[in-house]
C-alpha cells in the first residue's frame, strides 16, 4: 500500500497596493517635519468603511492580522515625481490572514506614539483576505509639492 502523498498548502498571493497617505483633516501635519519628529508609527489595516463626516477607524481582527511598526529611518530621500516632493518606505508591507473565512479591508491609518491618527488611506475598493489571498503595501506619501 502506497502512502498518499500530501497536497502542498497553496501560498496566498500578495495583492499589491500602492497606498497613498493623507492627511486627517483636522490634523494636516507637515509631513516630513512629522517623519523626522517620532520615533516610530504604527500602521493599522482598517474594516470599516469610512466616510468624510466620520472618520472613525475600526482595526482589523482577522487571525493572523497585528499591525505593524515604522521605523522612520526606512522612508527613502525625497524626490520630485510629477511635480510633487515624495518618499517612499523602503519596505513592502505584507498581512496574510490565516483563516479560511475571508476578511474585507477598506483601508490603513497610521498613528503616531500617544495612538492619534495621524495619516490615513481608504483603498478604491474595498480588498478582500483570506488564507489564499494576502495583500501588500507600498506606502508613498506626498512631502509637499
Amino acid at each position: 500500500m502506497s502512502t498518499p502523498t500530501p497536497t502542498p498548502t497553496p501560498t496566498p498571493t500578495p495583492t499589491p497596493i500602492l497606498g497613498v497617505a493623507q492627511p486627517v483633516p483636522s490634523s494636516k501635519p507637515d509631513y516630513l517635519d512629522s517623519l523626522l519628529s517620532c520615533n516610530d508609527y504604527v500602521i493599522k489595516l482598517f474594516k470599516n468603511n469610512l466616510n468624510e463626516n466620520n472618520l472613525s477607524f475600526t482595526e482589523c481582527t482577522f487571525d493572523g492580522y497585528s499591525s505593524k511598526e515604522l521605523d522612520k529611518n526606512n522612508w527613502s530621500a525625497a524626490t520630485v515625481e510629477s511635480g510633487d516632493v515624495v518618499s517612499y518606505y523602503d519596505e513592502v508591507l505584507v498581512w496574510g490572514c490565516s483563516d479560511i473565512v475571508e476578511s474585507t479591508i477598506y483601508g490603513y491609518y497610521i498613528v503616531n506614539n500617544s495612538d492619534s491618527v495621524i495619516w490615513y488611506y481608504k483603498f478604491p475598493n474595498p480588498v478582500l483576505i483570506s488564507s489564499l489571498q494576502a495583500i501588500s503595501l507600498t506606502l508613498r506619501i506626498v512631502l509637499g509639492c
